[in-house]
């Protein structure tokens, strides 16, 4: 199924019709939900970490420098995800709680043995320096939710011939209640709707429901970590 197709279901349940075109067309309607339709997709994916989207950054350190570009289509850390390396020290990498800290960690009053990580200036910087060949791995959510007609995979709906990655009810249902907010027209019972589906797609996906970057918490539905190698 195309973008097209849930544009298509929701202007039926909204308005009772079934437009052949959305982003090429000039008419209210269709402006209106090929507005909405990124958004809401944007907050679908932003509201859970869902395995379709998750990939695995591999950084590779120089021995000199401590910050590595973010991947092209990272959209932000999982929930509790960590940073793990077979030459990490010995309590592993956590996450700095502030720029502050970072700073305070390169003055020579500040340097410890526990390895630390922060995100800034559109990078990852790691402490210390990881070695020359060292492999440093994360998990991270793609922002890429959309594909093109080739498979191409992109971070937003361009044409109606574009694929969502995940369920297009649930974008069907988001789409019809933000419509309908938007308008100052009872939601309500759309919005129930909206959240009972994308409720069982989360339990089926088993995501982390609750993002806080760089977080220690255990979700409901975390396994023990794994002291193995990883790279």
């Amino acid at each position: 199924m195309t973008v097209k197709d849930a544009l298509k279901s929701a202007a039926s349940r909204i308005m009772g019709v079934r437009p052949d075109v959305f982003f090429s067309s000039t008419n209210a309607l269709e402006g209106d939900l090929t507005e909405l339709v990124n958004a809401v997709a944007k907050d679908i994916i932003k509201s859970n970490d869902w395995r379709v989207l998750t990939k695995l950054c591999t950084l590779t350190g120089d021995g000199t420098s401590d910050g590595f570009n973010l991947p092209d289509d990272y959209d932000r850390m999982q929930k509790g995800s960590s940073l793990q390396s077979a030459m990490a020290p010995l309590y592993g990498y956590q996450p700095c709680v502030d720029p502050d800290e970072w700073l305070t960690l390169q003055m020579p009053y500040g340097v410890c043995s526990l390895g630390r990580w922060i995100k800034f200036g559109g990078q990852i910087h790691i402490m210390p320096k990881p070695a020359l060949g060292q492999e440093i791995k994360f998990f991270y959510q793609s922002n890429r939710f959309a594909v093109d007609e080739n498979g191409t995979p992109k971070a937003g709906f361009e044409k109606d011939n574009d694929s969502f990655l995940l369920d297009e009810e649930l974008l069907t249902l988001g789409l019809i209640w933000r419509y309908r907010q938007q308008k100052r027209i009872d939601y309500t019972d759309d919005q129930v709707l909206y959240e009972k589906r994308f409720n069982e797609l989360a339990g089926e996906d088993k995501g982390a429901r609750v993002f806080v970057e760089g977080g220690r918490g255990v979700s409901t539905n975390a396994y023990p970590p794994y002291w193995g190698v990883l790279g």
